[in-house]
């Protein structure tokens, strides 16, 4: 941008809009005048050169929005923001999805939610959400601690957590054995939420697999899925003593940290094994993450394993044996962070050995998924079908989550 006259004026209470001519201005933070050309004066505002013979400084002040007072406090969207020592306006805007959420200079922190209270201390401002504080200085700062704390500003009263408004009553078609999560999510939000509700898969959901699997091998099919509030797994041997079996992923991966939680009903059956697992998103083994298998053989009808495959597949994986009752339904739930894992069955949390539970080599994105196996020859881990394996085995799952 060039011409004869370039005009600075001041902008906001930190910057300044420089014009010349027609062209677009450009705002700056600081700008340089440079007497250095033989011809023409140089104007530098931020990464933009203009070039003048006359310079017009416009002095007129620019109005600096008031600091709100030290307790000023906003509980609910629409009423005046709180305005920081530098400037800028906070307040809370309404989110159906999130809840309040902060809105800084009228752009909304997607990193904010549930928010019941914003107060101004000491210069700082403070955010009231699930119960723990928050507090920064300026939109730039993180909020900090990163956890959260229990103590809000000094002499600050927190805000009662809204009465929430009470559910619908559910519909007759509704998952009848979704149920609220045993373990507690505070701090947590829900990224991923599968009801099985309709009659179909979502496209949330891939194939996983294709062709056979394992040996003798198992082919993929899923045709034997069904959906209907709920979700029903099959695996059928034919005619010719070929057995087939879903395989599903979801299509989005997650990075640590998150949670998965699966509810499933899975009964034991001679030489038949279902499996849920984390599975890697770009479908490149190892790392495979089995949150759930349900082996017989030697493990016996009333356990679960908990198999890890880090990166390397160290020593063909790593297993851990958890007492859950297969007759009824059960609830599992993984925590995956940047130095370990921790592993929940309906809601007590499971002894996981030092091996590398209690590190994490696993930081690509991963996705859930489920199948399931037969081995009619036989196998230490799953044992083997006979006349006692149903034809069809069928499984249920009424539910998976993914927290962030």
């Amino acid at each position: 941008m060039s011409g004869t006259v370039v005009t600075i004026t001041p902008f906001t209470a930190t910057s300044v809009r420089v014009a010349s001519g027609t062209s677009a201005p450009v705002t700056a933070s600081s700008v340089v005048i440079d007497p250095s050309s033989t011809q023409a004066l140089k104007v530098i505002a931020g990464s933009t050169t203009l070039l003048a013979t006359t310079v017009v400084l416009n002095a007129t002040p620019v109005p600096v929005p008031a600091e709100s007072a030290a307790g000023t406090t906003i509980t609910k969207p629409g009423g005046a923001p709180i305005v920081d020592s530098h400037g800028n306006n906070w307040n809370l805007v309404a989110s159906a999805a999130s809840g309040n959420q902060i809105a800084i200079n009228n752009v909304v922190q997607t990193n904010t939610n549930n928010v019941v209270q914003l107060v101004y201390s000491n210069h700082q401002i403070w955010q009231n959400a699930w119960a723990l504080w928050w507090y920064k200085g300026q939109p730039s700062d993180a909020w900090l601690p990163t956890a959260g704390q229990a103590a809000g500003p000094t002499g600050v009263v927190p805000a009662p957590t809204p009465t929430p408004t009470p559910a619908p009553a559910p519909s007759p078609n509704a998952n009848p054995n979704v149920s609220a999560s045993p373990v507690p999510s505070t701090g947590l939000t829900i990224d991923f939420e599968e009801d099985f509700l309709g009659t179909s898969m979502s496209s949330a959901w891939r194939e996983y697999g294709t062709g056979a699997s394992g040996t003798p091998p198992i082919f993929f099919n899923n045709a034997g899925i069904s959906v209907n509030n709920g979700f029903t797994g099959k695996i059928w041997m034919d005619s010719s003593g070929q057995w087939y079996g879903p395989g599903m992923v979801v299509v989005k991966g997650w990075s640590p940290p998150y949670r998965v939680e699966w509810k499933v009903l899975v009964k034991p059956a001679a030489g038949i094994g279902p499996y849920f697992l984390l599975w890697p998103t770009n479908d490149q083994w190892p790392p495979e993450i089995d949150m759930m298998e349900y082996p017989a053989g030697s493990v016996g009808n009333s356990a679960l394993t908990v198999t890890m495959h880090d990166m390397n597949n160290t020593n063909g994986g790593l297993s851990t044996t958890c007492a859950v009752d297969r007759t009824t339904w059960h609830v599992c739930t993984m925590d995956i962070s940047n130095t370990g894992y921790k592993f929940w069955v309906n809601g007590v949390q499971q002894n996981l050995p030092a091996n590398n539970w209690t590190t994490n080599s696993v930081t690509i994105p991963m996705s859930p998924g489920l199948g399931c196996v037969a081995f009619p020859n036989g196998n230490g881990w799953f044992g083997g079908t006979d006349g006692s394996t149903p034809n069809p085995y069928t499984f249920q799952v009424a539910y998976l989550r993914v927290w962030v």
